[in-house]
């Protein structure tokens, strides 16, 4: 048993689980970003992201908790990949989409590097558990949300677009 009545085998397949649902989210999420904006889309998402986070994955103690939080988180993490540079495009002239792009991904290369040794020591600290990486992994989510609001407002203001 990997985690209290989730059995192993079940646990093996939540990764593929999560990014196959993540698949859909980027088709979707582009689909949607066409429609109701980027920016608006990108903040949704993240936020939904953040809300998995903290509300379905920190109670989740059995098999069918865990394999939904699977799917969604995927879902709206498949946003991230599909519109990150499209977002960079957005603010950018076209002649320095290039530059920017990659400071963009390299910034988020940054944030992998040092998200897994911060996890394993905020686990390390919750004495196996956990909680800690969690209520950490949600909030620095929900902190990338309250950036992307930043970042709309920078553009239009508080006036209602779909940008």
């Amino acid at each position: 048993m990997a985690r209290e009545g989730v059995p192993t085998n079940i646990t093996n397949y939540l990764l593929s689980m999560l990014n196959a649902s993540s698949v859909i989210g980027r088709v979707v999420a582009g689909w949607v970003a066409d429609r109701a904006g980027r920016f608006n889309t990108m903040i949704i998402t993240t936020f939904l992201s953040a809300l998995f986070v903290l509300a379905a994955w920190i109670p989740a103690y059995s098999t069918t908790p865990f394999i939904v939080f699977a799917v969604l988180v995927g879902f709206t993490n498949g946003a991230y990949v599909a519109l990150t540079s499209s977002l960079v495009a957005q603010i950018s002239d076209i002649k320095k989409i290039g530059t920017r792009n990659g400071t963009n991904w390299f910034m988020y290369g940054i944030g992998a590097l040092i998200g897994t040794p911060i996890a394993g020591t905020l686990i390390q600290r919750n004495n196996g558990g956990y909680l800690y990486m969690q209520i950490f992994a949600g909030l620095a989510m929900f902190v990338s949300g309250c950036l992307f609001v930043g970042s709309r407002y920078v553009q239009i203001g508080l006036a209602w677009k779909w940008i």
